[in-house]
């Protein structure tokens, strides 16, 4: 099912609608970025305290030689998970997470509502915070998307890795690339599969490409209603969402020379919410069309 509005119209229609409010969208990116600034320097400033030794970072040389590659990055990603670095790291970024997650609702709703030409007060994006049933509600959502994002991109990715790992054998106390181009040949395979994870990864994540705009103005009251709704209004409609954010690569690479990007990143959301309202739109005039064709048989 293409888009009812060619991308070049939504495209001027965002342009419009986020110049005529360019000092709130400004103003709900410094928000973000506010949040996004205390929680790093939070994260130095533990660190700077802790000072913790990072030489775990390199592979133990302890491991038996007949250990694998594997075998040594498991241990790898053991002695990581216990170091009091990334720990306090994880707690901080589980922290951060469960204060902003109702942000990221927040600014999703106000987009939408640039859009749509609705209600556009800056403190709108606050709006999941005013009650416990919105802020959990948010959390939940967040949580479960974040979820399924994470077992798309290990279904994607693995065969790669897996694949690298074979491009290795252990000599001694290190790891060489196989010989007689056996590790060139497999290297290249896992590069082969990666770039199709990457193309599998984008196909599947944009099934909920609409769900935190439907959940955020109230089309689906729970977040599995949300994907579902999400999965079945994209299903004919992810080359519009991919062409939409193609079309703004271009001003990304400007704002390294010329456009700043604090305007490129509130264009981008300015363009993509109205993306995902002319799909929700002319999804909900489908169903009433089909409706209405049911009602007179």
């Amino acid at each position: 099912m293409a888009s009812s509005t060619p991308l070049k119209a939504l495209r001027k229609e965002a342009k419009t609608q986020l110049s005529d409010n360019f000092s709130r969208a400004l103003a709900v990116l410094c928000v973000s970025l506010m949040f996004s600034a205390v929680f790093m320097m939070i994260d130095q400033t533990f660190n700077s305290f802790l000072n913790t030794d990072t030489s775990f970072l390199i592979l133990s040389e302890s491991q038996g030689n007949e250990d694998s590659l594997m075998v040594d990055l498991l241990g790898f990603i053991g002695a990581t998970i216990l170091n009091p670095s990334f720990l306090i790291a994880a707690i901080i970024s589980i922290f951060n997470f469960l204060i902003t997650a109702p942000l990221k609702m927040g600014t999703g709703w106000w987009y939408y509502s640039l859009a749509a030409n609705g209600n556009l007060q800056v403190g709108n994006i606050f709006a999941f915070y005013k009650t416990n049933s919105y802020y959990t509600a948010s959390i939940m959502f967040e949580i479960k998307l974040f979820l399924k994002k994470l077992v798309y991109a290990i279904a994607s990715f693995a065969p790669s890795l897996v694949a690298l790992v074979m491009a290795f054998e252990r000599d001694g106390s290190e790891y060489t690339l196989k010989p007689d181009s056996e590790g060139e040949t497999i290297i290249m395979i896992s590069l082969v599969l990666a770039a199709a994870g990457i193309i599998f990864y984008v196909f599947l994540s944009l099934n909920f490409f609409l769900s935190r705009y439907l959940f955020a103005i109230g089309e689906c009251e729970k977040a599995d209603e949300a994907f579902d709704r999400s999965k079945v209004i994209m299903h004919g409609d992810k080359s519009t969402v991919v062409q939409m954010a193609m079309s703004l690569i271009g001003w990304y690479l400007l704002c390294v020379l010329i456009i700043p990007l604090g305007y490129v990143i509130p264009l981008h959301n300015a363009c993509m919410a109205r993306c995902a309202r002319d799909i929700i739109e002319k999804h909900k005039k489908y169903e009433a069309s089909d409706q209405h064709k049911f009602v007179e048989l």
